[in-house]
């Protein structure tokens, strides 16, 4: 199972354990209701839409992305089996996506020595329905592993606080691991990767050159809560401030030429209202961020006014954040909002009911067409 599958896997068992401790959201409008014009779809975990309504849409586990017209219509235009599509979206005429093979051993299974290598694939598609290969971020990880240097863990566990095996140690460096989770595709054909995995925000060329590491985020602070002891973490750690990776989840260009990148912090932090917003400059790496306290902050989107629409996949509900803001207010209360793309007036979003079996995730659209008030 790739990285980011398995943290949301473990991030919603966490959340079923801390469900009603969401952190409080600020007054609600009354959006307009949502129209489904896709269903059945398996764990669609990313979206792009064109300006003529076209929606391309990965399901994800099942390995095939697929286009979605403006009347539903469904189209399964390319397929990997046994990979996972990830990350789709559109520009300069080409839909851009992340193919990712990474072995998966059952737990407690040694590594199969015969295993293809692991692989984490930038594929761009024509006009015409033709694929290449832009960068394998998998064989750039293993010689450049930006968070190399970072330290992630409990940094203050007292010696005589033992951490079971099974968890791992109590701190850690950034490990060699890539995982594409998103992209953004730049005029010209230039794609901006989050990297959920690396924990890096890189950029992809047009041409096939190396990718480059655009930002690092940083690790994220969480306070180990009570109820990790029910997942194996010893009572003598709660209260601790664990040093969670920042993992993010998806980047957009904003029209005022920033990134904005959701980031989901690895265990304890999706526990937690601890996702958070970042604003990022595309040409020095600067990062700022922008707002904080999301429940499982898996996607965004960015009105041209500047209004950031963000899914909280654990928090049951779409947040905007108005042009200015660092405080968020509930948009719409959904189950399950996993992706969300602005697209001439229309917030289009997906669903994907981690609980339940496959097949069971939705495209839909809702009315966005004016600036949220702060």
């Amino acid at each position: 199972m790739p990285r980011t599958a398995r943290l949301l896997s473990t991030a919603a068992a966490g959340c079923l354990l801390l469900a009603g401790v969401a952190a409080p959201a600020a007054a609600r409008h009354s959006p307009p209701e949502p129209e489904t014009f896709a269903e059945g779809l398996v764990s669609p975990l990313s979206l792009a839409v064109t300006s003529d309504g076209t929606s391309y849409v990965t399901q994800s586990n099942a390995g095939v992305l697929t286009k979605v017209d403006k009347r539903g219509k469904r189209s399964d235009i390319y397929a990997a089996e046994g990979a996972e599509i990830a990350g789709v979206s559109v520009g300069s005429g080409k839909v851009t996506f992340a193919e990712n093979r990474t072995p998966s051993p059952e737990p407690g299974a040694e590594p199969d020595p015969n295993a293809p290598p692991p692989t984490a694939l930038i594929q761009q598609m024509d006009r015409k329905g033709k694929v290449r290969t832009l960068a394998d971020l998998w064989a750039f990880e293993e010689t450049n592993n930006p968070d190399a240097k970072v330290t992630y863990g409990v940094v203050d566990l007292p010696a005589s606080c033992v951490v079971p095996p099974e968890l791992g140690p109590s701190t850690y460096t950034g490990i060699v691991e890539s995982h594409p989770y998103a992209t953004a595709t730049l005029p010209g054909g230039d794609v901006i990767v989050a990297d959920a995995a690396a924990n890096a925000i890189l950029k992809v060329s047009a041409h096939g050159k190396d990718p480059k590491v655009l930002a690092v985020l940083p690790p994220v602070e969480a306070v180990i809560p009570p109820e990790a002891v029910e997942m194996g973490v010893p009572e003598c750690a709660v209260g601790l401030t664990y040093l969670a990776e920042p993992v993010p989840t998806d980047v957009e260009l904003g029209h005022d030429g920033q990134l904005y990148v959701t980031s989901l912090p690895g265990f304890p932090g999706e526990q937690g209202a601890y996702g958070s917003v970042w604003r990022i400059n595309p040409w020095t790496g600067k990062q700022r961020q922008v707002a904080s306290g999301f429940m499982g902050a898996t996607n965004l989107a960015v009105a041209p006014w500047g209004d950031i629409y963000v899914s909280e996949l654990f928090g049951g509900k779409v947040s905007v954040l108005p042009r200015g803001s660092s405080t968020a207010r509930t948009f719409l209360e959904i189950d399950g909002p996993a992706s969300v793309e602005w697209q001439r007036g229309k917030l289009y979003l997906t669903t994907y009911d981690l609980t339940s079996e496959e097949g069971t995730g939705a495209l839909l659209k809702v009315k966005a067409s004016f600036p949220v008030r702060r």
